[in-house]
């Protein structure tokens, strides 16, 4: 469990970066870019100028420590509490113990004293899933022996014991195609336990039932549906970006969605919690679990979205942020678009962007947008928004700071 109490309190030092105390990037994945493909860019498209991608939002890849986050936001979010101090001998009560179980209670939604969230599913019709469920306490271990019960429209469909690892799970057959919304409840807990436990919220299961014909759409969250990182949802702030919800529940009147995340999943509840407070659509929400959130962004989406099309094989579009988005979506036969993320007043992030979307090209067509309304008409009216043609946009925006 030492790698679960380290992972929460580097979580918890990098929020106090982001207030200014230190700079710390965990999960972020923002050296991505490092794994874009090293290979000569194929064509470089139209020779048209584009006009100035608008309502983009201005953003860094880290955040601010100076300044805050730059992107739209609804106010400076409350600053963490400073943790007591530390023992010295950094023994059992030391400072990593303290701030794991400060991070655990403030930023990782702990309701008296742990943690409880639910892995969404995607399904066939007749298809026996495993609902399954974790309970941790605020220092991310595993709460091992607590009854878990399930429920769709208030039934009770199920129970299972979390083991060791707090994890639990329950086998369902869904009644047939849809979107299932079910919960899991704690029903009771091992004798030593806070029995407040026992009144923690129950968690959201989410459960997608549909045809191996059936086509997706594969979206980000960060950057891409949150106008900044998950470090600003950490700390209660993240505001949606411009136009994202309407289009995307546009875009879920044709498509089917799946949310799919690099967050790890302790950040599963939150996240639903903001989705469904910035009414997006109903989709599964896939995360990566803990040891998958420390390695690279692109790699995890690429294994998961070609896991997908074992069971799916019409996952049509994917959007994210990211090169690394945009690679993992092109590795797997979808069609790609890209929202960049990169700072716009440094004319050496312009450059380098224009650079690595160049390259992105030897992986197959990829349209370069600089808004949801782009997207939208990009799948709805079939423009196209060529990779080339963003290059340069970013190129000249560059010799403005020159």
């Amino acid at each position: 469990m030492m790698q679960s109490k380290w992972y929460v309190t580097a979580v918890f030092l990098l929020l106090l970066g982001t207030a200014g105390c230190l700079k710390v990037h965990i999960g972020e994945d923002q050296d991505d870019r490092k794994d874009a493909p090293q290979r000569s860019a194929a064509s470089l498209g139209a020779e048209t100028e584009p006009a100035r991608p608008a309502d983009r939002q201005s953003s860094t890849r880290a955040l601010d420590t100076d300044s805050g986050d730059r992107s739209a936001s609804s106010g400076a979010a409350d600053e963490p509490p400073a943790p007591a101090a530390a023992r010295a001998d950094g023994g059992q009560n030391g400072w990593a113990d303290i701030a794991a179980e400060v991070a655990g209670s403030i930023f990782l939604d702990a309701e008296h004293g742990a943690i409880f969230y639910a892995f969404d599913a995607l399904a066939h019709p007749n298809e026996v899933i495993d609902l399954t469920v974790r309970l941790q306490d605020s220092k991310l271990r595993g709460i091992a022996d607590a009854e878990i019960g399930y429920y769709f429209r208030d039934e009770l469909i199920g129970t299972a014991r979390t083991n060791a690892d707090g994890l639990a799970a329950s086998g369902w057959k869904p009644p047939g195609e849809g979107h299932f919304e079910l919960s899991a409840r704690i029903r009771d807990i091992p004798n030593g336990r806070n029995p407040d436990i026992l009144h923690i919220e129950p968690a959201a299961l989410a459960v997608l039932v549909r045809p191996p014909q059936e086509r997706f759409v594969v979206i980000d969250l960060d950057h891409t549906l949150v106008d900044s990182s998950f470090y600003r949802v950490l700390l209660g702030a993240g505001r949606p970006m411009a136009d994202s919800a309407r289009v995307t529940r546009r875009i879920a009147e044709r498509y089917s969605i799946i949310y799919l995340t690099h967050r790890p999943d302790l950040m599963t509840q939150r996240s639903k919690t903001w989705l469904r407070r910035n009414g997006y659509p109903p989709g599964p929400l896939l995360v990566s679990r803990l040891a998958e959130a420390f390695g690279s962004s692109g790699r995890y989406k690429s294994t998961r979205i070609s896991t997908l099309q074992d069971s799916f094989d019409r996952i049509a579009i994917g959007i994210g942020d990211k090169i690394s988005d945009a690679q993992a979506y092109l590795e797997n036969g979808l069609q790609a678009y890209l929202i960049p993320h990169y700072d716009d007043d440094d004319a050496e992030d312009l450059r380098e962007m224009a650079r690595q979307i160049r390259i992105l090209t030897a992986y197959g067509p990829v349209q370069v947008v600089g808004n949801w309304n782009q997207i939208e008409q990009g799948i709805f009216d079939g423009q196209l928004f060529p990779a080339e043609r963003f290059a340069r946009w970013l190129d000249d925006q560059a010799k403005l700071y020159d």
